[in-house]
């Protein structure tokens, strides 16, 4: 029997504590937690005892968030080995973990019983966290490992044993709203003044929170097992929602376009203005009109036939200088009218345009006046009047 063999040399044992098993599983990693199988122990089922053992092992190695342990190793020759009782108590459970290095580890025991059946405990030991167990009992004909109705009995009892995959818990941070939380579309949980811890399985989740008088408010989260992550959301009212996903107002757009012509006209006109300055202002024009009367029009007196030199100056460059200051003064008119009216009109466009919701069915009534102000040779100024 498996037990009486199990009592063989001491070097035997401590050999067996160190040998690596055949079994090969999913790495451990951040998100497969380990669990290490010990053998089932038994006094009189030995094939039931080693199917259950690897149906064990099988169904590890398919559980979400869970990886099988490396190593095979005898509940009876760690006993031995360790001098613990039968069954092990919570001292030997420790020193059995340190000795195989595991987090968590998995054993059990099962006997024969009354109508040919096979009863016993499996237990689940997690460090810091004591251990769970569940019992479980099967026909005494189930000695295949790949026997479909052993692998229902061992799913089920792996279910009890670790409650699902592993979790995390997520820290929610949402404002100061009170409300429900959903993940991934379930409700899981509330929130108050803003803040939560609520814990999930292991993978990426969408995180929602709702609250009265808020939009819904999202975002994802990757959650790794017996760990924490936080995710920060900004709720915002639903008259603020409405506002931020409004389409842009074409009116408002229209009038910050004028605004932008306007004063792209203004320049134009400024431009021309000072040309226009700079020729009344230049060197020959200064010394044209040196000894002339104040009230002389050097640009007339150019023009004359009979003027034949003016202070050393020819009277046609006098003439083709006010020609071009002539020019220059009415592009400036123009361009300061066209701008004092896109301006003007831009102004209306951006100080009437409203919200639909504050809209009325008689828009207020506006007045804009555009106030031009030319002076040949001198400049010019621009006035605009509106009026609501």
């Amino acid at each position: 029997m498996r037990g009486r063999l199990a009592i063989l040399s001491m070097s035997a044992a401590l050999t067996t504590l160190g040998g690596a098993g055949l079994a090969h599983a999913d790495p451990p990693g951040p998100d497969a937690l380990p669990i290490h199988v010990v053998s089932v122990k038994t006094d009189d089922a030995d094939d039931q005892a080693e199917a259950l053992t690897q149906a064990i092992k099988g169904e590890v190695r398919k559980l979400k968030g869970w990886s099988l342990g490396e190593g095979d190793f005898s509940l009876e020759v760690l006993s031995l080995a360790l001098k613990c009782p039968s069954p092990p108590d919570a001292a030997c459970e420790v020193r059995i973990a340190d000795q195989i290095k595991a987090t968590r580890f998995l054993w059990g025991a099962i006997k024969r019983a009354p109508g040919r059946r096979v009863v016993g405990t499996l237990h689940l030991w997690t460090r810091d966290q004591g251990k769970t167990k569940t019992d479980i009992s099967f026909s005494d004909n189930m000695t295949d490992q790949n026997d479909d109705a052993l692998h229902k009995i061992v799913i089920d009892a792996l279910a009890t044993l670790t409650g699902g995959p592993p979790k995390g818990s997520v820290k929610i941070q949402a404002g100061d709203v009170n409300g429900q939380i959903f993940v991934d579309g379930q409700p899981s949980g509330s929130i108050k003044d803003g803040q939560a811890t609520i814990f999930v399985s292991v993978g990426t989740h969408k995180i929602e929170v709702r609250a009265p008088g808020y939009a819904a408010v999202a975002g994802e989260v990757s959650v790794r097992p017996n760990s924490s992550v936080g995710i920060s959301l900004t709720p915002q009212t639903e008259e603020q929602a409405r506002s931020a996903g409004a389409a842009p107002s074409l009116r408002k757009i229209a009038g910050y376009g004028a605004l932008v012509l306007g004063a792209g006209l203004g320049g134009a006109g400024l431009y021309s203005q000072l040309k226009v300055f700079s020729i009344d202002r230049s060197d020959d024009f200064k010394k044209a009109r040196e000894n002339q009367p104040k009230t002389t029009d050097i640009c007339d007196l150019a023009k004359d036939p009979s003027t034949k030199d003016l202070n050393g100056v020819s009277p046609s460059k006098i003439s083709d200088g006010c020609s071009s200051a002539s020019t220059f003064g009415a592009l400036q008119y123009v361009f300061y009218a066209l701008g004092a009216v896109s301006a003007g009109a831009g102004l209306y466009l951006v100080l009437t345009d409203k919200p639909k919701a504050e809209e009325t069915s008689t828009p207020p009534a506006a007045r804009i006046q555009v106030l031009p102000t030319v002076r040949p040779y001198g400049g010019g100024s621009l006035d605009v009047l509106v009026s609501f």
